[in-house]
Order: C-alpha cells, then sequence, then structure tokens
C-alpha cells in the first residue's frame, strides 16, 4: 500500500480523481487492471490484462454518449471527437506501452484547477492525452446504464458492474449530501444478489455498539452524542403523555426502555423501576452517573436478548427503523414468545411508501404496519402522534419472577 500523499515531489493536486493517474505512475506494476472503489468484477480479469500489447495498451469501455460533448476542445487547440468518450472508473493499462499517454493524462489531472473546468474529471484526461498523442488504444463497446450502475461487457458477457449511484456504504458513512448515491438495490443488475450477499456478510460481523457507536461520536443524529429528534422536548412530549399514561392505568411496576439512547425518554418514565438499556457504553456510564436513581445496563438488544432483564413493559422507540428487516422479523419473533415482557411496544416514523423498504444495522427507513416488512408480523396499531406510529406487539404470557432489580 502506498501513501500518495507522502510520495516526494509531492503531487499539485490530489483532490480525489486526480489520484488516479498518480497511483498508476507510483504502483510500480507493468500491467494493470483499474477498478474505481464503486465497482467490481463478475469474471475473472486475466483474459483482459493478457491482452494487453504495444497495439492495445489502454483498453476501455465506451462511455454514455452524453459524454460525446464533455470536453471543450477549443482550449486545447485540437479536435478530439475522433476519441470515443471514455468510461474512467475502470480500464486495462500497459504502463511501459502506454508511458507517453500516462505522463500526458497525469499533467492534465496535476491541472485539474483549469482542466477538469472544461471536461468531465479524469476520465477526460485519458481522452485529451489520446488526442494530442494519436497513440493506440483499444475501444470496447460502450457501457450499458442501468438506473443506478454501468455494466461492462467482455466476451459477449456481463463481466463488470460500476455502481456510480449505488455505492455501497456503512451506514454510518452516509450523509446528507451522498445518500442519494448509497445502498441502493436493483435486482435487475447481475449478480446483483451475490454482491449483496458479499457486503451482508461483511456486515454481519460488526456488533451495534460499533455501528451505533460511529453515529453517535459524529454527531449524525445531533450534537452532544444526542438521539436525535426524537428525543427532543417537542417531540418526547407527546410520546411521554401517551407511555405515562398508559403505564399510570395498567398500574405497570417495571418498565424496560430498550436502546435508550441519550436517556432522555427512560429518565422521564412515569413507574417505580425503570431500567434502561444501550449498546453505547458512553451513554450507559453518563447516565449511571446523572441518574443513579434507575438502572442502566450495557447490553446488545441482539447478541444479548437472552439475557435482557424482564419486565411489564419493553420499549422500542426509534429502534425497529435503524434495523435490517431480518433482524426486525427474527427478533420480534423471539420477542413474542420469550415470556420477558407483558407488552412491547414500538414506535418508529411511520411515513413509509416503499414496500420492503430494508436498510443496513444502523441505517434508516421509516416503518409503516401495512407495508413489509412489519405487514405479516400482528403488530397491533396503538395510536400516532406527530409523524410517529406506536404499536403493540402481542406477547405470549409466561409466569414472570423478578426482583426489583431485575434478577431472576
Amino acid at each position: 500500500v502506498h501513501d500518495l500523499t507522502a510520495l516526494r515531489p509531492a503531487p499539485r493536486a490530489l483532490n480525489g480523481w486526480e489520484a488516479k493517474t498518480v497511483a498508476l505512475l507510483a504502483s510500480g506494476w507493468e500491467r494493470i487492471f483499474f477498478l474505481d472503489a464503486d465497482a467490481y468484477c463478475l469474471a475473472d480479469p486475466t483474459p483482459l490484462l493478457e491482452r494487453l500489447s504495444s497495439s492495445e495498451p489502454f483498453i476501455y469501455w465506451e462511455d454514455h454518449p452524453s459524454g460525446l460533448t464533455n470536453v471543450n476542445w477549443s482550449v486545447w487547440g485540437i479536435d478530439g471527437r475522433s476519441v470515443p468518450p471514455i468510461q474512467g472508473g475502470e480500464f486495462a493499462i500497459h504502463v511501459r506501452h502506454f508511458w507517453r499517454d500516462l505522463v500526458l493524462a497525469h499533467w492534465v489531472d496535476q491541472h485539474s484547477d483549469f482542466s477538469y473546468s472544461h471536461q468531465y474529471g479524469d476520465q477526460d484526461s485519458w481522452r485529451v492525452a489520446l488526442a494530442i498523442s494519436a497513440g493506440p488504444y483499444c475501444c470496447l463497446d460502450a457501457s450499458r446504464w442501468d438506473e443506478i450502475a454501468h455494466v461492462c461487457d467482455f466476451g459477449g458477457k456481463p463481466f463488470l458492474v460500476h455502481r456510480c449511484y449505488g455505492k455501497m456504504f456503512y451506514p454510518e458513512h452516509v450523509t446528507p449530501a451522498n445518500q442519494a448515491h448509497t445502498n441502493r438495490r436493483l435486482d435487475r443488475l447481475p449478480d446483483e444478489a451475490r454482491a449483496w450477499a458479499h457486503f451482508d456478510a461483511l456486515l454481519s460481523g460488526r456488533s451495534a455498539a460499533e455501528a451505533f457507536g460511529h453515529v453517535y461520536t459524529s454527531g449524525i443524529w445531533g450534537p452532544g452524542e444526542s438521539s436525535g429528534d426524537g428525543s427532543a422536548p417537542e417531540q418526547a412530549k407527546p410520546y411521554l403523555e401517551l407511555i405515562n399514561g398508559l403505564l399510570k392505568m395498567s398500574v405497570a411496576q417495571r418498565v424496560i426502555d430498550l436502546a435508550c439512547g441519550d436517556g432522555y425518554i427512560a429518565t422521564r418514565l412515569d413507574a417505580p423501576d425503570v431500567v434502561g438499556i444501550d449498546c453505547h457504553l458512553p451513554h450507559i456510564a453518563r447516565l449511571r452517573h446523572e441518574s443513579p436513581g434507575k438502572q442502566w445496563l450495557h447490553q446488545d438488544l441482539e447478541r444479548d436478548r437472552e439475557s435482557l432483564p424482564c419486565g411489564d413493559v419493553a420499549l422500542l422507540k426509534d429502534v425497529l427503523l435503524h434495523w435490517p428487516n431480518r433482524l426486525i422479523r427474527e427478533w420480534l419473533a423471539w420477542a413474542r414468545t420469550c415470556g420477558k415482557w407483558r407488552w412491547v411496544i414500538c414506535t418508529q416514523d411511520r411515513h413509509q411508501d416503499i414496500d420492503g423498504h430494508d436498510c443496513l444495522l444502523g441505517g434508516y427507513r421509516p416503518l409503516n404496519a401495512s407495508l413489509e416488512p412489519l405487514r405479516t408480523l400482528g403488530l397491533l396499531p396503538f395510536g400516532n402522534y406527530l409523524h410517529k406510529g406506536v404499536l403493540l406487539l402481542p406477547v405470549e404470557h409466561k409466569t414472570q419472577n423478578y426482583t426489583s432489580r431485575g434478577r431472576k
């Protein structure tokens, strides 16, 4: 692994796209198959690398026809329209045979403060270099654009997917600026199920503490490791009125606030015995100090579910909307039969408009009881407030035996 920022002399411009030609020059390899970080192969790329030669030192796929007019050729003093537009997220290059053109493209990238205002980033740097050098290259078939990704064929079969508008990101790395282009699934893309199976396997090893810990420490939901708008006074007030009214009518003694977050709700629950549980240890440590009259437990709702404390009521407020559909189904099926609680009350944003809408652990999407994944789980509507829906999970009642501190 080379740290491009440590190269000497330092590259003049290294803001992202310019890094590609720097990396190619610094790699030390003779034959290279380059992939953007949001692209992956569907087949062994060896035949493509073996095809590289002095007569075909640069092999690429033609970009969308809209790229034909991206370059302002007049600023270069040449007419390079005969060079087909280049899909710059994937190509094969023989560095030794293509050295002159590579250095030209690198020079264009290093002057991106000028050149990129007259072209579309690095992929047009290759086009400018080829037009200047008039050197050999091989343009394969045009890539096929399908809603979120380029699909490139080789040997008559789908060979590569470049998912520009469906990048696979950890949920905590999704920001308002990139969320429109991340974690979109399109089942008709070749090997889409296999790609997501790889990504799901990567995510499955992550704990809730890791996923949500980054959310809190980076302030994605609000400053000071806040749990977001759902814990703000204006949104928490109607929820507390609803839940505290229910607790009073039912004479519930013990309430378990599952994934209590910053503790704003749990500290205001009107019950003799309140237990707050969260996977983010800094929350629990702070709440133990600030509210010693309540019990605070550091637990993972999925991995530690068998050791979760019993009680009259378990609250899941703004939790399910951050869980993948698989976990929602598995956990609620377990909660229905575990016998730990008399009632399980689930509350979340209800403006879901896509049936089966899924997300990754730590991600977000609203949920509606009339759509999957909740539709077939038997949740009963309990009430609505603001943009939130409150649902009751019917449970199989079993004899519970717990002390005021939750020991069976």
